[in-house]
């Protein structure tokens, strides 16, 4: 039975449209935004696809002030974007960050990208990375995603602990401890192509 998910969605429907209650919410993922940057070295010239972004796309708001990179937030719910395009535009930044509804592999199959960062309530983390890995031409590619902790794993898509990532970033929330990144370098393709 899921609970945490629903819960955060209604905490998430009550800050829509409000940047004091937005900026509440994002401010402890800075930190966490900071350190996936860092892990996957994100420069000004990189093109971050960010997964999952919701209503309250504060992980694309922080990976474009912490980067300044191109940053195209996706989420599967229309209304969810459309919320984000409101607040974005709220905080001056809608020319900043590229907004679309679609699915993660849609997003990855369709769009131009080298780095993905994907929310923790992503789902289908596996077919994701297997569409990455099967689309793009080159290995330039980094797949950042955060891993639910242990005791709120049944809540969350995870990786199968056989798929090898090549590093990552230790994180302090209830829900998730780590973001790790994958690459093409780090994967073995024979793992992921009978997902």
């Amino acid at each position: 039975m899921q609970i945490i998910r629903p819960l955060i969605q209604k905490w998430e429907n009550l800050c829509q449209g409000n940047k004091f209650l937005f900026f509440l919410y994002a401010k402890p993922y800075r930190k966490a935004v900071a350190r996936e940057a860092e892990l996957a070295n994100i420069t000004s010239t990189d093109k971050v696809l960010n997964i999952g972004c919701g209503a309250l796309p504060f992980t694309a708001y922080y990976l474009q002030k912490i980067t300044r990179a191109k940053v195209i937030a996706i989420d599967n719910d229309r209304s969810a974007v459309e919320q984000a395009a409101i607040l974005l535009s709220d905080l001056e930044l809608k020319n900043n960050i590229e907004l679309k509804t679609m699915t993660g592999t849609e997003a990855v199959t369709n769009l131009d990208y080298n780095v993905v960062v994907a929310a923790l309530q992503t789902a289908n983390k596996e077919k994701i990375l297997a569409r990455i890995s099967e689309t793009k031409t080159n290995d330039n590619w980094k797949f950042v995603l955060r891993e639910p902790r242990e005791r709120v794993a049944g809540q969350y898509d995870s990786l199968s602990s056989d798929i090898p990532y090549a590093d990552q970033a230790k994180q302090y929330f209830p829900t998730f401890s780590k973001s790790v990144m994958l690459t093409a370098n780090s994967l073995s393709k024979a793992v992921i192509s009978d997902v």
